[in-house]
């Protein structure tokens, strides 16, 4: 807001940026930031990939590959519908995160959350998945898997709706329920809550995490994923134990 006012006053249209003045303040970070309230909307990693291999193997659904990078990566339904071949990077094991899909205006394309690119590691797995996915997209035209097109596009070769896609896995969810036992409920945006939870319990350093959720800082991180804490401090205790003796 203060950045839009001073703009404002830079082009003569306000005298003052009321933003600036001595009684304003910004909010604090605890207003800035929300903790994940509960974690039902988690998976156990045990859950996470008997529902991948559920989607996989019984389901064949063809999105399976979105599926799971999201999960392993942990990137935004918006940040991974805008990829495109050009931003995958097998050799060198990572994807480039450098835009998003606008959920308010149809195939559109808009800087990322923080407006900053960033790159994401990949393991053999996803970089197989991946792989064979562009195997079979090319079945559909050299122009599927070009630099340009994008990795998750339509059949028409355009850009997926992340709401399009929010609505698919929730239809996906509803039938996983009835087919699979001891399987919590899981929105989209639940595989990214899933992804950080698990990288804290496995001991990955917060900063690591942040990076790959494109946090602005590692502040929100540790807000938002406060119910790791105390796992993460009995695992810490023990190394630290260990170490000493």
């Amino acid at each position: 807001l203060s950045a839009i006012f001073e703009d404002a006053r830079s082009e003569g249209k306000i005298i003052h940026n009321p933003a600036k003045h001595r009684i304003v303040k910004p909010p604090k970070q605890s207003r800035r930031t929300r903790a994940l309230a509960t974690e039902s909307d988690i998976l156990t990693k045990e859950q996470l990939l008997k529902l991948l291999t559920w989607i996989r193997d019984d389901l064949g659904d063809d999105l399976y590959p979105l599926w799971h990078l999201v999960s392993f990566t942990g990137m935004r339904r918006s940040e991974a519908v805008a990829l495109k071949w050009s931003d995958f990077n097998s050799g060198e094991a990572f994807i480039s995160i450098r835009r998003a899909a606008d959920t308010a205006t149809s195939k559109t394309l808009k800087p990322t959350k923080t407006y900053r690119s960033r790159a994401i590691a990949l393991d053999s797995e996803t970089i197989d998945v991946l792989g064979r996915y562009k195997q079979n997209r090319l079945l559909l035209g050299p122009e599927f898997v070009s630099p340009e097109a994008f990795i998750f596009g339509t059949l028409k070769n355009e850009l997926r709706g992340p709401n399009d896609v929010t609505a698919r896995w929730s239809r996906l969810i509803k039938k996983s329920l009835k087919e699979l036992a001891n399987l919590s409920p899981v929105t989209l945006k639940g595989l990214r809550h899933t992804h950080a939870t698990l990288l804290l319990q496995a001991g990955i350093n917060p900063k690591i995490v942040q990076e790959r959720l494109g946090h602005s800082d590692i502040g929100t991180t540790l807000d938002i994923y406060t119910h790791v804490t105390p796992t993460i401090q009995v695992e810490a205790i023990k190394r630290f134990t260990s170490w000493m003796e």
